[in-house]
This record gives structure tokens, C-alpha cells and sequence, in this order.
């Protein structure tokens, strides 16, 4: 085995690490999601979440380095797949901590999660974050594992998700329309909505990961495709 061969292995081990470690920390922030929206919220809660997402943007900062330095090495079709599919299903991961941080976590600073009406919303955003994790996670599982009947699964269940939504925004009407409404109230709602789009767009992430998997399994683009 020549030096460029060794150096090429050594890429591929920190790729594979960065990665792992990568996976980790937004599994991690969906778990302190689901948390917080339970109200389950320590002190230092959100110094761990801002924590986690700048770990997130410096392994995304690590994996692309990775990338292109790996790229270099002419790597053959297969390999060259792979690299760019751990390129792609990277910048997923990184948008969802994004969303996290954006349609989470800042806005359920702003609720008062005491008013009754929150309570049914709290719920279904909920069952929202749970199966979006669930999503990723699988996602993450089949490229991780090249197993395709598991991200073609993923790809099928993105209709749980969108009727979820469905179910937030059409009970945001029927609660609130024949309610004067408080300053409060009104960003409540504001972030309810907020809160579920971004929700379904992480679960969207998930199909965009399982695609990526497929392509790198199985040389197939499935984008856009009914």
C-alpha cells in the first residue's frame, strides 16, 4: 500500500468519524427538542442547544474539507458516489439543526405555554417532532447500513407527516377565528404555525436523505419522481 493509498484511508476514517459524530449531535438536538416542547426545560437548556448547533456547523466545516480533499484522489464511480452523498445528506443534517434552532427553540421562547389552548397543539407538535426523528434516524440507518427497502419506506411515511400538518393548520382556524385575540395569543398562533411547517420540513430533510441513500445504493435518481 503506497503513501497516497494511506493518506486516502486516513481521509476516509475521519470522514466516517466526522460523520458518526455528526448524526449524533442532531439526533441529539431533536431529543432536546421533544424535550423542551414536553416542558422539560433545565437551566442551562439552551446553552446545551446553542452549544450543539455550533458542533454542528464545525463538523459540516470538517466533512466538506474531508470532501474535497478526498475528491483529489480521483476515487473510482462507487467511491466518488459515496463522497458525494455524505456531501448532500451533510448539508440535510446541518438544516435540520437550522430548523431546530429557527422553528423550535427560538419561538417556544416567546410562548406562554400556560394558556388552555395550548395544550391540544403541544400534543400534535409532539407526535410531529417524534416522527420526524424517527425519520431521520431511519433515514440516517439506511445510508449508514446501504439498506434501500428502509429509505424507500421513508419515503412512503412522508404522508403521516404532511397530515399531521394538515391537522395543525385547519384546527389553528377552527380555534381561533371567532376569538378576539390578545397580543399573546396572537404569537402563539403565529409560532404553533411556524413551529409545525418547520416540523414537516425536517421530515421532508428525511426523504431527501433516504433519496441520497438510494443513489449512492443503487446509482438511481428518484428525485422528483411520483
Amino acid at each position: 500500500m503506497n503513501a497516497n493509498t494511506n493518506s486516502k484511508s486516513r481521509q476516509i476514517a475521519n470522514l466516517d468519524e466526522k460523520f458518526k459524530i455528526l448524526c449524533e449531535k442532531v439526533l441529539q438536538q431533536l431529543t432536546f427538542a421533544e424535550e423542551v416542547m414536553q416542558g422539560n426545560k433545565p437551566d442551562d437548556f439552551y446553552e446545551k442547544v446553542i452549544q450543539t448547533e455550533t458542533d454542528i456547523d464545525l463538523l459540516e466545516n470538517g466533512i466538506r474539507a474531508n470532501v474535497v480533499t478526498l475528491v483529489l484522489y480521483a476515487p473510482k464511480a462507487a467511491e466518488l458516489r459515496k463522497i458525494i452523498t455524505y456531501q448532500d445528506i451533510t448539508n440535510f443534517l446541518e438544516t435540520i439543526g437550522d430548523l431546530l434552532m429557527g422553528t423550535v427553540f427560538y419561538p417556544l421562547k416567546k410562548f406562554n405555554a400556560n394558556l388552555p389552548e395550548f395544550d391540544y397543539f403541544q400534543l400534535t407538535l409532539s407526535k410531529m417532532l417524534s416522527y420526524a426523528k424517527k425519520m431521520v434516524n431511519d433515514a440516517i440507518f439506511s445510508f449508514c447500513y446501504e439498506d434501500s427497502v428502509v429509505a424507500y419506506k421513508i419515503i412512503a411515511d412522508d404522508d403521516g407527516m404532511d397530515e399531521l400538518l394538515r391537522e395543525i393548520s385547519e384546527n389553528t382556524i377552527l380555534l381561533f377565528q371567532e376569538l378576539p385575540l390578545n397580543e399573546q395569543e396572537l404569537t402563539n398562533i403565529i409560532g404553533i404555525t411556524h413551529m409545525a411547517y418547520g416540523i414537516e420540513q425536517m421530515g421532508d430533510i428525511a426523504t431527501h436523505i433516504a433519496e441520497a441513500a438510494i443513489y449512492m445504493i443503487e446509482g438511481k435518481d428518484i428525485r422528483h419522481q411520483k
